[in-house]
């Protein structure tokens, strides 16, 4: 890979994590069998659940010879026409042979990921564009933070520095330059995230009216403090009159983006979402160490392939990561040595999901740590079982069990269990409560129910308004002070 390609990786895997980003894919194409090697797809693919991800990477050096248009045309075929070629041949192909992708130019490690089924995908092509930020800077003499401005109104390489829509039969592509690339991962680094900003964008950019904004950073600030009736990110709080369309201009310039940072309350999640990390760290531990085999003592349903717990947790955006992570660090932090204890909790974001976390002591009396697990996967399917009962509604149950502290082993190993139920029958309910009070576990007269308020951009309070006074006001202000000091004496 060249060096952008392995920086586009990187950031991607932060995201998506390494499960579903895979850089420099190959397809089978013009390959003679049994020799020679396959053709590059693209540059990075994504495959999470339903949604296709597929990015082109382009570093293009910007070649100035003084005469602006000409070197933006230059440019632009270099480095943006390439890359959208390349993204709508991709595309293609993974419609036409979805099952002729992959890892390695022999053609030998198939793509891991199944690609989903055409009715439920959703593809997203993205390209990433380098080497025209410092050239950009100096066009608006440095009055720009030096990303591409977007206009849906340009035709292709019209305009110098200014980007149009780009369509293709997959819907809008998304254009970023290096600048906004950081951005964007910075702020959305989860797939639910990128990938809702993606979607959002289509819709916002694929309006009738004009469109224009003085960089991606600057549309990005108005998504992150924006929330529909849904409650969902968006680039508009409120819908558009009904008579907006053409003739109309949606105008976002600059300062949206640099005032964002710079608020107590935007500083104040960042600092929140430090919790979040800790749902991620789990992710990864699962996924760098998890077992694909489970103990052969639950239900044939409730074993096998991994993946679809973790996609589970990992489909989780940033704000849901918070509050989740924050459960069970002070889950961790409240379990007592030696003891059994559990905790339920209700995706923030996800409300037809629910989490179980056990810790579940090794004490004497196992012949040994295996069994000591074996007995433990039993207690946690017992309780994803029941909190169905206090998770109403929930048709996916994640579980999580854990060493309890003070157990007489060093170390430790984490339990992981998945259940899908797409419909919660009597028959469900009925087994759950014999096993509630079979076992004991989750008894109504035994659990702690808490409701929270969280807000993803927390209140803060700010600093009083300093008074401004002019110069004769603060003499004056001076002078009565001497005088209370000599009254004082």
């Amino acid at each position: 890979m060249t060096e952008s390609e392995r920086y586009l990786a990187s950031l991607c895997r932060k995201a998506f994590l390494s499960l579903w980003a895979h850089a420099n894919v190959y397809t089978d194409e013009g390959k003679p069998a049994g020799k020679g090697v396959g053709k590059e797809l693209c540059d990075l693919l994504v495959v999470f659940d339903n949604d296709v991800v597929i990015f082109s990477d382009k570093h293009c050096e910007y070649k100035e010879t003084g005469n602006d248009e000409v070197d933006w045309k230059r440019w632009y075929r270099k480095s943006i026409t390439k890359s959208v070629n390349q993204l709508r041949g991709a595309a293609s192909f993974v419609e036409r042979f979805p099952g002729r992708i992959f890892l390695d130019k022999e053609c030998t490690q198939p793509f891991p990921v199944a690609i989903p089924e055409i009715a439920n995908r959703r593809v997203h092509l993205v390209a990433v564009t380098r080497g025209s930020m410092e050239a950009c800077t100096a066009f608006f003499a440095n009055q720009s933070i030096g990303s591409l401005r977007f206009d849906n109104k340009i035709e292709g390489d019209e305009v110098p520095f200014s980007i149009g829509s780009i369509t293709s039969p997959w819907g809008l592509v998304h254009v970023f330059d290096e600048h906004s690339l950081d951005v964007i991962f910075r702020e959305l680094d989860t797939v639910a995230d990128f990938v809702g900003y993606l979607r959002k964008r289509s819709a916002f950019l694929g309006l009738q009216a004009q469109i224009v904004a003085d960089g991606e950073e600057q549309l990005l600030a108005g998504y992150l403090v924006n929330l529909n009736e849904a409650g969902e990110h968006d680039f508009l709080s409120e819908p558009l009159p009904e008579n907006f369309g053409n003739g109309d201009v949606v105008y976002v310039q600059e300062g949206h983006w640099e005032s964002l940072i710079e608020d107590a309350q935007y500083r104040a999640k960042k600092e929140a979402d430090r919790d979040s990390y800790a749902w991620d760290n789990l992710i990864s531990r699962f996924i760098d160490t998890g077992r694909s085999d489970l103990l052969d003592i639950v239900p044939q349903e409730w074993r096998g392939d991994q993946e679809p717990a973790v996609r589970q947790m990992a489909d989780e955006s940033r704000f849901g990561r918070r509050i989740l992570g924050a459960g069970f660090l002070t889950f961790l932090q409240s379990a007592r040595p030696r003891m059994s204890s559990a905790r339920v909790m209700r995706s923030h974001t996800k409300p037809d999901r629910a989490y179980v976390f056990l810790a579940e002591p090794y004490v004497e009396g196992f012949s040994s740590y295996d069994e000591y697990r074996a007995y433990r996967t039993q207690r946690l399917y017992a309780y994803c079982l029941v909190a169905r009962l206090r998770a109403t509604g929930a048709n996916s149950v994640i579980g999580i069990a854990i060493d309890s502290p003070g157990g007489h082993v060093r170390g430790g190993s984490e339990d992981l269990l998945y259940s899908y139920e797409p419909e919660i029958t009597d028959e469900l309910i009925a087994q759950a409560r014999d096993a509630q009070r079979e076992l004991e576990i989750l008894l109504p007269e035994n659990l702690r129910q808490e409701e929270r308020r969280h807000l993803e951009f927390p209140e803060v309070t700010r600093p009083a308004a300093v008074p401004v006074m002019s110069r004769q006001q603060r003499r004056a202000a001076e002078r009565a002070a001497k005088k209370m000091e000599r009254r004082a004496r």
